[in-house]
């Protein structure tokens, strides 16, 4: 199935701003799928089967102090997928996709921080437009999985992205050195919700999400 935040995202090109998505049901790949707009929504549509709905939303949420790119560098030293990875072919962070494939973003816990990952991230021309400025749905798939590695360093159970809430403020081109952080914000029975953004290497914020996880029974 798509990526969570690349389904997101790619719903999010739709709507002007901030947005907030929420996926419904597993996104099929190789498939024709449509967008529904409903005026205060959109649906992605496989059929007559609702995919994800998406709407205009700013993410209510705070960036934590910024990880730098050197502990962000030793934090995914320790990225717990090295040895155990729950979903090796992950679009972001799974090991087995190479370079230009792949994100390969291995957000590890940062030391000293209880709840807090992060992992140095470098995008590559392939994940960009033809101005070589990073497109949008790659910005949301990297705002995706480091939020489900805060739980400790690694996900406990098997988790599935419910809800992403980004917003961005700059974006990235390829070739430039970022830093991606998580953080664990709350938890309610099986929902666990988090932070994520990414920054630039200088610290500057680019990006921010708001995501809600769902743990398997």
């Amino acid at each position: 199935m798509g990526n969570g935040g690349y389904v997101c995202g790619s719903l999010a090109d739709h709507i002007d701003g901030p947005a907030e998505v929420m996926l419904k049901a597993p996104c099929p790949l190789d498939t024709d799928l449509e967008i529904v707009d409903h005026g205060d929504h959109l649906s992605l549509m496989n059929g007559d089967h609702e995919i994800a709905v998406g709407r205009a939303a700013t993410p209510d949420l705070r960036a934590r102090e910024p990880i730098s790119f050197d502990q962000a560098v030793m934090a995914s030293r320790d990225f717990i997928g090295f040895h155990d990875h729950p979903v090796p072919g992950c679009f972001v962070c799974g090991t087995d996709l190479v370079e230009g494939d792949g994100l390969r973003i291995y957000a590890g816990a940062v030391a000293g921080h209880d709840n807090v990952v992060a992992a140095p991230w470098t995008p590559h021309a392939n994940h960009a437009n033809e101005d070589g400025v990073v497109a949008d749905r790659i910005m949301w798939s990297a705002l995706d999985c480091p939020g489900a590695f805060t739980v400790t360093g690694k996900p406990t159970k098997p988790m599935l992205l419910g809800k992403l809430n980004a917003q961005i403020f700059n974006r990235p081109r390829a070739g430039d050195a970022c830093v991606v952080q998580g953080w664990k914000i709350a938890q309610e029975g099986r929902k666990i919700m988090t932070g994520t953004a990414l920054y630039g290497a200088d610290g500057g914020q680019l990006a921010i999400a708001h995501a809600t996880w769902i743990l398997a029974k």
